[in-house]
Parts: structure tokens; C-alpha cells; sequence
């Protein structure tokens, strides 16, 4: 299973869901709403280095990694959009993002590798 995941992609996606736990648990700790406004921006840093490695592979397209940033936006969408029900104390915060960290960075490397693999019988079928 794990051959089906591109495992910087899943690494960099839990450093992702981390850094926005580690906020979260210094707002609480701290009470300091600045903590707060560097959530929206935490996931950025690692976006930029998935991105950064497209750009290295030349048989993954461009297309094909549209595709997998629209199907990430949607994991990402459903996660926010599923915390505000499960959210009701300082604890199930830690676990929510905890659970959903895990499973998103999972959905994220395995997309990620599922339209590369894609990408690449495509354009081996050009050749």
C-alpha cells in the first residue's frame, strides 16, 4: 500500500496538519490570538515544496496536477468543513486534527501519486 503514496507528499502533508496543531495548542496554552491568523498562511511553506517537486519531475504534467489540487481543495474543504461539528473542546481538538491530519495527508500523497502515475502512461503513450 504504501507504493501507492508518494511518501514526501504524505510527509509534507503532516508537517502541514502538525504546524496547525502546534498553533493551536500554543493559542490555548497562551490565549494569544496572533497564534490564530498564522493558521490560515501555515500550510503555504509546504504546499510550495509539493510544488517544487512537480516542477523537478518533466513527465508529470500540468493538467494532471490541476487535477490533483482540485481533489486536494475538496479533502481540504470537507476537513474544515467537518470541524465545526466535531469540535467542542480543547481535547477533541487535539485529537480531530490528529485524525483528520493523518487521513488528509494520506488522501494527499496517494492523489498526488495516483495523477502522476496517470500523467506518465499518458505521456508514454505520446512517445
Amino acid at each position: 500500500m504504501l507504493k501507492k503514496i508518494d511518501k514526501f507528499v504524505f510527509i509534507m502533508g503532516l508537517c502541514s496538519w502538525g504546524t496547525i496543531l502546534l498553533l493551536f495548542c500554543l493559542f490555548i496554552n497562551t490565549l494569544n490570538t496572533e497564534f490564530l491568523k498564522y493558521v490560515e498562511y501555515a500550510h503555504y511553506p509546504f504546499g510550495i515544496a509539493v510544488f517544487v517537486k512537480f516542477l523537478k519531475d518533466k513527465n508529470f504534467k500540468l493538467l494532471y496536477y490541476l487535477g490533483f489540487l482540485f481533489i486536494n481543495s475538496i479533502n481540504t474543504a470537507i476537513a474544515n468543513y467537518s470541524a465545526t461539528f466535531f469540535i467542542n473542546g480543547i481535547v477533541s481538538v487535539i485529537v480531530y486534527y490528529l485524525f483528520i491530519g493523518l487521513i488528509s495527508s494520506f488522501f494527499m500523497a496517494y492523489f498526488f501519486e495516483f495523477f502522476k502515475q496517470k500523467s506518465y502512461k499518458k505521456y508514454e503513450q505520446l512517445l
